[in-house]
């Protein structure tokens, strides 16, 4: 970083996965699922126009059922075109953030899955 950069979030791209996956972390270096720096994970689909944040819980099974930690929250979305003309980059794009009230708190979202 240089002077006056704040460091933010780094992340890395999960290998072998059918859609693209990131690690999120609040470490630039400690990119490990299993340490206290890890944030998150940032989820594609199978086309590459729709990316879920995910926070650190727990995938529930089939039941909705978790072990362990909290079932996992959405905590953020990105929703785009394709550009028509074949061209880099969405052509639109949609964010999608969750309601935080007076007192801090957001309103939780849940995986549709």
């Amino acid at each position: 970083l240089e002077d006056k950069d704040l460091f933010l979030l780094s992340s890395v791209k999960r290998k072998h996965n059918k859609t693209s996956n990131y690690l999120i972390s609040l470490d630039k270096e400690d990119l490990n699922r299993d340490s206290g720096h890890f944030y998150g994970k940032l989820r594609a689909n199978f086309v590459g126009t729709e990316f879920t944040v995910f926070d650190k819980g727990e995938k529930p099974n089939r039941e909705g059922e978790v072990q362990g930690l909290a079932p996992r929250q959405e905590i953020g979305g990105v929703i785009y075109e394709r550009n028509i003309l074949g061209t880099k980059g969405p052509r639109k794009m949609c964010v999608l953030v969750p309601y935080v009230d007076d007192n801090g708190k957001r309103t939780p979202w849940k995986p549709e899955k």
